[in-house]
């Protein structure tokens, strides 16, 4: 080591310098020992497990997208085209309409006296050109056996059961027989044909019909309501 004096060199064996006599010093750095539970402190730090980033999370939002909007985008045109009035609407409409036709009243059925029958049908959305079409007769051939046939609709139907008088899209009157040639508006609706016996105060009458709806319609097969027969 040097003199701090003289910066003489210092043999490692002398108390002190050969050339200016300044005792020897010599500085210690004392470095305390780290205590074992800091350093376990330590290396628990450096053991704690961060959550990585999800790689994919990024990408569900764009493929979520990329699969509902051929959906939507789907169900936008079926609205537009069921619902719109313009040219193009009308052209699609056309394009895809197609002629319905379901049955409503059975073929053989009775009605009592003082009472009535009934068959409800639905018409779907979307629809044009509905009409109700068909024949019926009632056995036997003297006056007291004849019947009224009405077609109406669903408020007309609840106000005439109470007993008032309403409009109806076709009335027959008191016959044996006849023919139900009645036009509906187009569109979704609900309607009955009613076979009325409440007037006669004999028995129970038999009747044969072949009453159907006929109409034009351009939405699936699957979204048409199914007729029910209503019985009073």
């Amino acid at each position: 080591m040097l003199c701090e004096n003289c910066a003489t060199s210092i043999p490692n064996s002398s108390p002190s310098c050969p050339q200016c006599g300044k005792p020897r010093t010599v500085t210690v750095d004392i470095i305390p020992p780290v205590p074992r539970s800091s350093m376990s402190g330590a290396a628990t730090g450096v053991r704690l497990e961060l959550a990585a980033p999800a790689r994919h999370a990024g990408f569900r939002v764009p493929l979520l997208i990329w699969f509902l909007l051929p959906v939507v985008l789907l169900i936008s045109a079926v609205w537009w085209g069921a619902t719109g009035d313009t040219q193009s609407a009308l052209i699609l409409q056309r394009a895809l309409t197609s002629a319905h036709s379901e049955p409503v009243t059975e073929s053989s059925f009775s009605v009592k006296s003082h009472s009535f029958s009934v068959y409800k049908f639905t018409v779907p959305p979307a629809t044009s050109s509905v009409a109700v079409n068909g024949q019926f007769t009632v056995a036997g051939a003297p006056a007291d056996d004849a019947i009224e046939v009405y077609v109406m609709a669903d408020n007309d139907f609840a106000i005439w059961r109470n007993g008032y008088s309403t409009t109806s899209f076709y009335e027959s009157g008191r016959v044996t027989q006849g023919s139900v040639a009645a036009n509906l508006p187009g569109g979704a609706g609900t309607y009955y044909v009613v076979f009325n016996n409440r007037f006669s105060p004999r028995g129970t009458k038999t009747v044969s019909s072949n009453i159907g709806v006929q109409y034009n319609a351009w939405l699936p097969d699957s979204l048409f309501r199914l007729k029910e027969r209503v019985f009073q």
